[in-house]
């Protein structure tokens, strides 16, 4: 099972380098709006992996659960998740911003907004495969 966790983990960083690549763009305004169909198909595959990484490592943590509850780098990698959880869910609302408006025309406020998004989501991922591949 550990390998199709870590196959999943890689297909779906596939998906999150495309969509921060074109993130950035927006971001640095060299997009000035991203089209709706792509951000779509991108949300709906990291989503996908994110369903794909729940399953399979609920899976591999089903039978030492004992063992992992009991250490506290479990409890910050489930963290990770519970944030790249909620994000995603918010991401589908947020990405609507960058199919409409120019991110130069957005409100302050806004921006902040997708700017913490896109960084709890990178952090997040790094965090959660970090714990996974060296600590736990």
């Amino acid at each position: 099972m550990e390998e199709v966790h870590l196959g999943v983990l890689l297909v779906t960083v596939v998906g999150i380098l495309w969509a921060d690549h074109v993130g950035f763009q927006y971001f640095r305004g060299q997009r000035q709006t991203l089209p709706a169909v792509l951000l779509t198909r991108l949300h709906y595959a990291v989503l996908l992996g994110l369903v794909g990484m729940l399953v399979t490592g609920g899976i591999m943590a089903a039978d030492r659960f004992t063992y992992l509850s009991a250490q506290p780098v479990f409890w910050l990698k489930m963290g990770f998740v519970a944030v790249l959880v909620i994000n995603a869910i918010c991401i589908g609302t947020l990405m609507r911003v960058a199919t409409e408006t120019p991110f130069a025309s957005l409100p302050r406020a806004q921006k902040l907004i997708l700017s913490i998004s896109a960084a709890l989501s990178g952090l997040s991922w790094a965090g959660a495969a970090i714990i996974g591949l060296f600590f736990l």
